[in-house]
This record gives structure tokens, sequence and C-alpha cells, in this order.
């Protein structure tokens, strides 16, 4: 039985966690929306990551092929930067959104548990027993719950 911390926090409380959560998401990607913004100014650059992501970069390769790009072309390691750009920027939007749910859904007084880890997935947040059926923590795996 691995030993485990479980803390009582009521609705509010997670909120509170939640709000701060999202304004620290947000900071990193208006941080990643700038980067996206500068990058979407220079129109050159721009159709050459456009006009070289539509191709396999390596396929050229397997045919004995060498890709020939002009000088002003963009280069395979800012394609990478940018597709990196782009996955950032969805995971951020991603979990803002999923903690934006968790929180539009929770009551101010509802009492939750949740584990020393913070899980805020929708499905990790149980809601508490009354305090009539709790039992004592324990942890040490070989000390017996208490009734």
């Amino acid at each position: 039985m691995p030993s485990e911390l479980i803390f009582r926090k009521s609705g509010k409380e997670i909120k509170q966690a939640i709000m701060k959560k999202v304004g620290e998401l947000q900071q990193r990607l208006d941080k990643r929306n700038h980067d996206l913004d500068q990058f979407l100014d220079d129109r050159k650059r721009v159709r050459s990551f456009l006009v070289r992501s539509s191709v396999a970069q390596w396929s050229e390769h397997y045919r004995g092929v060498a890709p020939l790009h002009g000088k002003g072309d963009i280069s395979s390691e800012e394609i990478e930067e940018n597709l990196q750009l782009f996955r950032r920027i969805y995971q951020i939007e991603q979990e803002i959104y999923r903690l934006t749910l968790v929180k539009n859904h929770l009551n101010d007084e509802q009492a939750l548990t949740t584990s020393w880890a913070m899980d805020l997935r929708p499905e990790a947040l149980q809601p508490c027993r009354p305090r009539s059926q709790d039992r004592a923590l324990s942890l040490s795996p070989q000390a017996k719950e208490r009734p």
C-alpha cells in the first residue's frame, strides 16, 4: 500500500490556485505569442516556412537528390524551432482551457480531496467524505487505519 498525502480543499481554494496557475500560463503564452507575431510579420520567412513544410524534409535524400534552397529561405533549424513554438502554444492553451473548465464547474463550498501533486484534472478531484467517515491517514505502509 503506497503512502500518499491527501489534502482537503474547498472549491474556493482550488479556484484560487487555478487562477494563479492560469495567470502564470498566460504570461508564458503572451511571450510565445509575441515570438509568433514577430515570425508572422516576416512574410518571406512565413512563405518559405509554409513551402518547405509542405514536403517531407528528408524525402529527397532517399532518392539521392539534394534539395536546393534559396539564400533567403528559412533553415531547417528555424523550421524546427517554429514547429516547437507552435506545439508549445497549443499545449499552454489546452492547459488554460482545461483549468478554466475545472474552475467554472466547481462550487465554492464544495469540499474536495487532492493528492500531493495537486492533480487538477476533472477526473482526479474527488468529493470529500463526511467527517464522520474520516479515517486517520498513515504515513507508513505497515500502520493500520483506525475507524
